[in-house]
């Protein structure tokens, strides 16, 4: 390679020193003037562009060539020798387009140039200079913008496991099933969904629309009676799945079904007022009769579909999965069906506001046998051990109040009051009239709707005095925590009162306590105070039979014959 050297001697273009001679501040070799005595030499004229000279600095502990002098112009054509701009060495050199990484490894420029057309072509498109002489460089290929089917995502055995999962997922299996039938950690197959959302969003989509498919042919008969846990599942899955395409699992007919019936007739006619707990549960029932059934036409219901959707919830599991749905979970739900279908038969002296969508008999089906077991209540003893243990709980943090005084407020406030868990948490402040201790309900927090007044005794005023601090709350017993936490707290504190879980209670059996204690006293007031449209309510749901039959045979007196017992 020959560079052009100007007018300089060739020595000046080498490294060297100033001679010995003369120290002054102009090298009499290539014309530095400086008062630098380290080595140096003139730039070449690939190097003119960063300076007139280059000297060598090892102050960092490794050699480097600095710039240093006037700037002058430098090569314009991309075949002349050249450098890369200072401060960006492994970039994209912009005058012959060398770029800063070839195959893997960084290229840090250099002196360089692009390949002349009349050099041959096996030389590369561009040349290093280096010690070991000049080096060719290929220009890199560029992968396809369109990849190999091998090349994207996942590897296939991947693909297959997740095929595999949302497959078994589409068909009504637990996660926990799944990842043991896999032989996977359940935190690993969230891993897997997690890490490809796309293919497994694309699996789990065929498998639901698959699984929708065997769902209509089931739906009204016999199959759906092998396995109701795992049948209800793959409906629901698959109905959610076909609702976020705005589709449905059955869909509507021209006859009017029980589900549009409830929907667009039922529920603004009867439901506009009711409680949010109440609409709920009727939505439960009719998306699961449509899920069992596969939503007939109302002129096509019998008294076979009737007893399927009740043969079915019957073989459910209940809440703990240990047992059964209990005869009293499957008749409400047929009174639910019951009340929806007779309001779409004909009009009569008691259903005036039928839709007649049926012109014969409304099919019936008779609910379950329902065998009531004992009445738990709250005695006493039990709950000054509860009251004691209050100390222990944590929660809940509202400021200024301790959880301890909350809980005892609350439990004070409930076995003598009665009202549901609903109601007392609906309450505030300004409904205790904290002068004459008279408690005021609306009638929007009781289940029948009706106002009641209360007169509160000396203790529970003094406990609700206790949670009634300076600062401005709405509610009577704030729980910021969510039921979960709710229930959480109340098990422990009755943990750490020593109970047994047989004697475990909640708010209701507070209520039942109340209710049996007030019967015994006086039949209305029990009915009255827990606001019941019936007294036979009060007497077959909450009252305990035995403690009010023990408490009224203890004031009969036997015949004065049976004293002496007997002979």
């Amino acid at each position: 390679m020959t560079i052009p050297n100007g007018p300089l001697p060739p020595e000046a273009f080498k490294w060297h020193s100033k001679p010995t001679a003369g120290h002054g501040k102009t090298c009499s070799v290539c014309g530095y003037f400086s008062n630098f005595f380290g080595e140096h030499r003139a730039a070449q004229s690939h190097e003119l562009a960063l300076g007139k000279w280059l000297k060598l600095d090892y102050s960092t502990g490794r050699r480097r060539e600095l710039p240093c002098g006037p700037k002058e112009a430098g090569p314009t054509l991309p075949t002349e020798w050249h450098r890369k701009p200072p401060g960006r060495p492994t970039a994209q050199c912009p005058t012959c387009g060398l770029p800063g990484t070839v195959a893997g490894r960084k290229i840090a420029g250099g002196v360089h140039r692009k390949t002349r057309p009349d050099e041959t072509a096996d030389r590369g498109e561009w040349i290093l200079q280096r010690k070991e002489g000049e080096i060719a460089i290929k220009r890199p290929k560029r992968r396809s913008s369109a990849p190999k089917e091998h090349h994207i995502g996942p590897v296939q055995r991947t693909r297959r496991l997740i095929v595999r999962a949302t497959t078994l997922l589409a068909s009504g299996k637990l996660l926990g099933d799944v990842a043991a039938e896999l032989e996977i950690s359940a935190n690993g197959l969230r891993d897997l969904k997690s890490s490809h959302p796309d293919l497994w969003k694309l699996a789990y989509s065929r498998a639901l629309e698959n699984i929708a498919e065997v769902l209509r042919e089931q739906a009204g008969t016999a199959a759906v009676l092998e396995d109701p846990d795992l049948y209800m599942r793959r409906a629901q899955r698959a109905d959610r799945y076909l609702r976020t395409r705005g589709e449905s699992l059955f869909a509507p007919g021209d006859l009017p079904t029980m589900t549009t019936f409830f929907r667009k007739w039922y529920m603004p006619m009867r439901l506009s007022d009711a409680a949010p707990s109440t609409v709920a549960s009727y939505h439960e029932t009719i998306n699961g009769w449509a899920a069992i059934t596969g939503d007939p036409p109302l002129i096509e219901i019998t008294q076979q579909t009737l007893l399927l959707f009740r043969d079915f919830h019957a073989a459910m599991a209940s809440q703990n999965k240990l047992a059964r749905k209990s005869p009293f979970s499957v008749n409400s739900k047929l009174r639910h069906l019951q009340t929806v279908l007779h309001k779409a038969g004909p009009p009569g002296h008691r259903n005036r506001d039928a839709a007649s969508l049926i012109p014969g008999p409304i099919p019936y089906i008779k609910p379950l046998k329902q065998q009531l077991g004992p009445r738990t209540i709250v005695d006493d003893q039990v709950m000054s051990r509860v009251y004691s243990s209050c100390i222990a709980a944590t929660l809940p943090r509202v400021e200024r109040i301790k959880p301890a005084a909350w809980w005892r407020a609350l439990f004070s406030f409930s076995a003598y009051t009665g009202l549901r868990r609903r109601a007392i948490f609906a309450l505030r402040f300004q409904d205790v009239d904290w002068r004459t201790g008279r408690l005021t309900i609306p009638g929007k927090m009781m289940k029948t709707g009706r106002w009641q007044s209360r007169l509160l005794d000396a203790a529970t005023l003094q406990h609700l005095r206790s949670i009634r601090t300076s600062i401005p709350r709405e509610l009577l017993f704030e729980w910021p925590h969510g039921n979960r936490a709710f229930y959480k707290q109340l098990r422990q504190i009755q943990v750490a009162a020593g109970l047994p879980s047989d004697q475990w209670f909640g708010l209701h059996t507070l209520r039942r306590t109340l209710a049996t204690k007030l019967v015994s006293v006086n039949p209305a007031a029990a009915q009255l105070a827990l606001g019941h449209a019936a007294l036979a309510i009060t007497l077959h749901s909450y009252t305990k039979a035995e403690s009010v039959v023990d408490q009224a045979m203890r004031q009969i007196q036997q015949a004065t014959c049976f004293a002496g017992g007997a002979v």
